[in-house]
């Protein structure tokens, strides 16, 4: 395994770092949709998830007033406690892969197991 130092990862701003951590999914939308996570990196300071979204039923069928989904990352902590990191709005309208900002500051997250929540967007 190669171990990059946080100067070598700065030297080369296109390849992102492996993060590791547990991941739990919470998906409130799993009778319309699923989720198969991937990688979990690191760019430019920011901590990144892949993911790939099987739309199996417009999200409109498990109560959702439109085709955004909704979800939250939060870092884990012993104890049961979850810190949030970060949240946003995806579209749900196809199946298909995306990467998902889960902290802003990687720092925040580091190595720690982290839960990724989904469900549906309220209306703006």
């Amino acid at each position: 395994m190669t171990v990059l130092t946080l100067a070598a990862v700065s030297a080369l701003p296109c390849l992102p770092a492996q993060a590791a951590g547990s991941l739990t999914v919470e998906n409130g939308l799993a009778a319309c949709m699923t989720v198969q996570t991937g990688a979990r990196t690191t760019a430019h300071g920011t901590t990144l998830l892949d993911v790939t979204l099987d739309i199996r039923k417009p999200i409109g069928e498990c109560g959702c007033t439109s085709a955004i989904v909704a979800y939250a990352a939060y870092a884990n902590a012993e104890g049961g406690a979850r810190s949030l990191l970060l949240q946003g709005r995806i579209g749900a309208r196809k199946s298909g892969p995306i990467s998902l900002p889960l902290a802003a500051d990687a720092t925040l997250i580091g190595d720690r197991p982290a839960t990724l929540s989904l469900g549906c967007a309220a209306p703006d």
